[in-house]
């Protein structure tokens, strides 16, 4: 059944979905107007206990208090929600790429052991800084080799057994060493980093 059948929407409140939807609103803007706007919470308490999609749950407004939107992946995760409730309840829009172009960037300039660790860092460090005038490709090889310089390695890079752990002390990565276990059957995998101008290690322990 069409949930919109049974629900009479606030018009502002799907205005200004579709406007964040759409790329007329920033996301900083949206989360304002969510965080502050009863009316726009207001259209998912009207049909509790329904989701919106298999495997989203039933708490919408819980899932979307939770997501940080400085994070690329939590940003997507908000537009897709929002791009999902006006489809399926039949209001027109032309979704923006700006989200999905920005977490597939983010993905494609990682290499596997990475895997996304610091958003935060990375765009501080590496994203921000490329230079304008290079084109998509130029800018993820630029991206890439700017991760290389920054995460470095003695022999091997890290096989995680979790998320990476990559630590970071002052603002720099540490140098990773190497992984080993204590005994055979120990669950516990060690990984060793090294401070490279003052010598200090760092051990960062996971579990299988």
């Amino acid at each position: 059944m069409h949930l919109g059948s049974k629900v009479k929407h606030d018009k502002e409140a799907i205005q200004i979905m579709k406007d964040f939807v759409e790329g007329k609103m920033s996301i900083e803007d949206f989360k304002y107007q969510y965080d502050n706007n009863p009316s726009i919470k207001k259209n998912f308490n009207e049909y509790p206990g329904r989701p919106l999609k298999v495997g989203i749950g039933y708490d919408y407004i819980l899932r979307m208090d939770e997501l940080d939107i400085r994070k690329t992946g939590d940003a997507l995760n908000l537009f897709g929600f929002f791009m999902e409730f006006l489809e399926i309840n039949g209001y027109s829009c032309t979704p923006t790429e700006e989200y999905s172009k920005k977490y597939t960037f983010l993905l494609k300039i990682q290499p596997s052991w990475l895997d996304m660790l610091d958003e935060d860092y990375l765009q501080q460090q590496v994203i921000s800084k490329v230079p304008i005038e290079l084109t998509e490709n130029q800018k993820m090889k630029w991206c890439k080799e700017r991760i290389k310089d920054l995460f470095r390695y003695d022999d091997r890079p890290p096989r995680w057994i979790q998320e990476a752990e990559w630590p970071i002390v002052d603002g720099k990565p540490l140098v990773f060493k190497k992984q080993s276990k204590e005994v055979k059957d120990d669950e516990r995998v060690h990984f060793y980093f090294y401070d490279p101008y003052t010598g200090q290690e760092t051990i960062i322990t996971q579990l299988y």
